[in-house]
């Protein structure tokens, strides 16, 4: 993506492409979505 372009992009969008791009990779490896739910559990307390 053109870093001109991502700019004038608000912070919310960045964020919901950063999370896409990190889904996008998550299926990419093939990492098994059952292996996070661990982490998650920590992540919320």
């Amino acid at each position: 993506m053109d870093m001109e372009k991502f700019e004038h992009i608000s912070m919310r969008g960045r964020v919901a492409y950063g999370v896409s791009c990190f889904e996008n990779a998550i299926l990419a490896l093939k990492y098994d979505v059952n292996d996070w739910t661990g982490q998650s559990k920590v992540l919320q307390h």
